[in-house]
């Protein structure tokens, strides 16, 4: 475990797309108040409901009380990585007590796809929504008392506040294991009868009473699910190529690939083994319900659109649960101590197969983020600055099915700028969409009147300043190729920036080009 935090460590900036961009409206939500901030109060309020992605938000201001923000960060994710193998270790101990080495197989899922695209709330969700399996599994009789009762609610509350997903994958699987279980122990009740007319009824009631009260735990947090899900349907979209499926379990090289497809392989055959076993013996276990489950999950990943009450990605998040709940699976079946021990060997080496492999791209971002950030440097404070990222607008001939989809960390990279030179960033896209605790005005929003950072051959930056009577004093060009070659292509942008900016500032590989208002 304390292997898997040197890529967090190591590098001054932890490469995730949304990362810098959580820590800029973290510094909003903690300097709010303040008189000397006057200026965020001018662009921005804040979210009146406390709900979904204000937690994360909370913690990080916390912590930027106490240390930098890129070491609240970096305490954040340590965080993360502690709680979800945790979780997954008490959750799998839950299941049986002898399968300690199949919660090695989480290891290789820690550096996972949404980490990397910077969904800090959700990774957080899925940690709690093992720790909600976990204690379901060993309490799920004895949730009509008080004391259980209570405790199931305040995990079912922290599933809500970490991410609406998690809990309503937690109710999903509770539900179904629920039905399993009363439906695995009638029948065995039926069998061990020696007249089937004696099947006592009453008993089977009794059984399902107690986890009955799992159901009525999750009431509070439904109804906050459903308050928040007001007024946010976005529309569907249509499903995607089934090869994506696997892509969408990657990060940004091709070669993790392999270490995903030897992890599902291993997954898969553990599940072939367990399958083999219950045939066998004829006989199934109540650990066999995740299994069902993870197929259940699977048919909704493929069944379900990317965009759902205006949240984005969901398809790629629902595969982690059909992993997680296969390894839950898997860890119903008793294994001998040399399979174990080889079982928990090939999960390490996969997991350090996955650190290693990425390494260097991370040494490749951080080189890309300190040339982006040394522009700060000639930057006033208390102004704002409209970032155009040339990383997020791909020409068409770099564009391929793999690198379409890859998560871009230099993307929001004038969220740590803003936020260390207390800037209004204009290309903030959290106060945009209505999901996070900070909120442009919207006599100001720039994503209405200016355009966005994704398409910089849109942008009005000349409009912006007509139509809300405020300019735009800094602009910042971000690529990871010359400028020069960019401004070829963005002509109407290049003639905006000349009528009205001076160029203070070129990188030394002209990465990025600082411009600020001539007037």
């Amino acid at each position: 475990l304390l292997l898997h935090m040197v890529p967090l460590w190591a590098f001054d900036y932890f490469p995730s797309q949304d990362g810098l961009s959580h820590l800029y409206n973290a510094t909003i939500i903690r300097n709010y108040t303040r008189e000397e901030f006057a200026v965020y109060r001018e662009f921005y309020t804040l979210q009146h409901t406390f709900g979904v992605n204000w937690l994360i938000h909370l913690v990080l201001a916390g912590l930027m009380e106490l240390v930098p923000i890129l070491t609240a960060e970096k305490i954040l994710l340590t965080g993360y990585a502690l709680i979800f193998m945790l979780s997954l270790r008490y959750a799998v101990l839950s299941v049986n007590e002898s399968s300690l080495a199949i919660a090695f197989l989480g290891f290789p899922l820690i550096y996972n796809r949404s980490l990397h695209m910077g969904f800090y709330s959700f990774i957080f969700g899925l940690a709690t929504f093992l720790f909600c399996i976990g204690y379901w599994v060993r309490r799920n009789r004895d949730l009509g008392c008080n004391r259980a009762l209570v405790s199931f609610v305040v995990i079912s509350l922290l599933l809500y506040l970490t991410h609406i997903i998690s809990l309503i994958m937690a109710i999903a699987v509770i539900g179904i294991m629920t039905a399993w279980l009363v439906i695995l122990e009638s029948f065995e009740i039926a069998l061990s009868s020696s007249n089937s007319r004696s099947f006592d009824w009453q008993h089977l009631w009794l059984m399902l009473r107690p986890r009955l009260w799992a159901t009525v735990a999750f009431v509070p947090s439904i109804l906050l699910v459903s308050l928040f899900l007001q007024d946010k349907y976005a529309g569907l979209s249509v499903l995607e190529d089934l090869k994506i499926g696997f892509r969408q379990l990657l990060s940004f090289q091709r070669t993790e690939a392999a270490v995903m497809g030897a992890l599902l392989a291993t997954v898969m055959l553990l599940s072939i083994l367990n399958l083999k076993d219950r045939a066998a013996r004829f006989r199934l276990e109540r650990s066999d319900g995740f299994l069902l489950v993870a197929v259940f999950v699977f048919f909704v990943y493929i069944l379900t659109p990317d965009v759902l009450f205006g949240g984005a990605l969901i398809r790629e998040r629902l595969l982690l649960y059909v992993i997680l709940l296969s390894i839950l699976g898997v860890a119903g079946q008793t294994y001998g101590h040399v399979l174990s021990r080889l079982i928990a060997g090939v999960a390490s080496a996969i997991a350090i197969s996955g650190l290693v492999i990425n390494l260097p791209q991370y040494k490749n971002f951080n080189e890309h983020f300190h040339e982006y950030v040394s522009a700060g440097e000639f930057i006033d404070p208390h102004t704002n600055l409209l970032p155009v990222s040339f990383t997020y607008y791909w020409p068409s001939h770099d564009v391929d099915w793999f690198t379409s989809t890859a998560p871009n960390p230099l993307v929001h990279v004038s969220g740590y700028i803003a936020a260390t030179k207390t800037l209004v960033d204009l290309g903030n896209y959290e106060a945009a969409t209505g999901h996070f605790p900070t909120v442009f005005r919207p006599q100001l929003n720039p994503y209405r009147y200016l355009g966005t950072k994704e398409d910089p051959l849109k942008l009005n930056i000349e409009g912006y300043q007509d139509q809300v009577g405020k300019q735009v004093d800094y602009v910042l060009l971000m690529s990871t190729r010359s400028i020069e070659q960019e401004l070829r292509h963005a002509s109407d942008l290049y003639r905006q920036l000349n009528a009205a900016y001076r160029l203070i500032y070129t990188s030394p590989r002209d990465l990025a080009r600082l411009y600020r208002r001539s007037d």
